[in-house]
């Protein structure tokens, strides 16, 4: 791992990783998902440790190496995030601001591989594939922790929905992307 870099840990959710771009000082600067149910998730900068929980830090990998002359850079553009929210699972999570910092590309090739086989599972004539578990699962996982059955009920159904029109976006999702990504790049 070196300064600049892209990294990523799995988390306890399956098939779920969590990105954040490595500041080469033992810290990382990631979108802190952990308060998203509360609508607290926000760019921070948190220890290798806090970063990788609840998985050891000798699980965390190289995502994307950064180029090495640009590593300064690369911190001090993630440092300027810091402190910023507006997380969303699908538009605006820790692959698509680590991928940015380390690329100048908004993209989260999770939601865009998650979107795809559910696009592909739905197209191939199998309707029922927005109630299979992979979905259903995600929105079941963002009521946990939810004290208010309300509000746990009302979450649930936000995330089902958001998943649904991912999967029906999903071509829209990347075109804008490409289009950032450009944009972005046009800047520079």
């Amino acid at each position: 791992m070196k300064k600049g870099d892209h990294i990523w840990v799995k988390t306890k959710w399956t098939g779920i990783t969590h990105h954040g771009v490595y500041c080469g000082d033992g810290t990382v600067i990631h979108f802190d998902g952990h308060d998203k149910l509360n609508g607290n998730a926000k760019i921070r900068r948190h220890s290798l440790e806090r970063f990788s929980h609840p998985f050891p830090v000798s699980e965390i990998s190289v995502f994307e190496p950064c180029n090495s002359s640009l590593a300064d850079e690369i911190v001090r553009k993630a440092e300027s995030f810091v402190g910023e929210s507006g997380y969303n699972l699908v538009l605006s999570n820790c692959e698509h601001f680590a991928s940015y910092c380390v690329n100048g590309i908004w993209k989260s090739k999770q939601v865009i591989n998650k979107a795809n086989q559910t696009s592909k599972s739905f197209l191939d004539g199998e309707a029922r594939a927005l109630s299979k578990p992979n979905i259903i699962e995600l929105a079941r996982k963002a009521a946990m922790g939810q004290q208010d059955p309300a509000k746990a009920a009302v979450v649930f159904l936000v995330a089902g929905l958001g998943a649904a029109a991912a999967v029906a976006l999903s071509p829209a999702i990347e075109k804008v992307t490409e289009i950032v990504s450009e944009r972005s790049n046009a800047k520079k």
